[in-house]
């Protein structure tokens, strides 16, 4: 089985370093420039991932903070086995009121 990280925006693979995943094959997703402002994070997601992936394997995915949400996104469209969520939120209605304010005015 395969394990695929995906770091947090502003990190990259060293977040996962203290993890034991020495029994598993570990692939590091790392991010890619979006096509356009206005692409999906879904059309975003599956062009992150599909670079990666090998027909019919079985996948964990772990993702960190916005990772986290990239994998949510991932599992959408791609068979995924387990998702592993760290300091991130399964879903968008859960995000602090200033994350959703501030995300508006573009300010992060």
């Amino acid at each position: 089985m395969k394990i695929y990280i995906l770091p947090g925006l502003g990190y990259d693979d060293q977040i996962f370093q203290n993890l034991e995943l020495s029994n598993f094959q570990v692939i590091k997703v790392n991010w890619i420039e979006p096509e356009s402002m206005k692409e999906s994070i879904a059309l975003y997601a599956k062009r992150l991932f599909e670079s990666h992936v090998e027909k019919d394997e079985r996948r964990i995915l772990i993702g960190h903070s916005f990772g986290g949400m990239m994998a949510q996104e991932i599992a959408e469209i791609f068979k995924i086995e387990k998702i592993i969520l760290v300091s991130s939120l399964r879903h968008s209605d859960r995000m602090p009121s200033v994350f959703k304010l501030t995300s508006s005015t573009f300010i992060y």
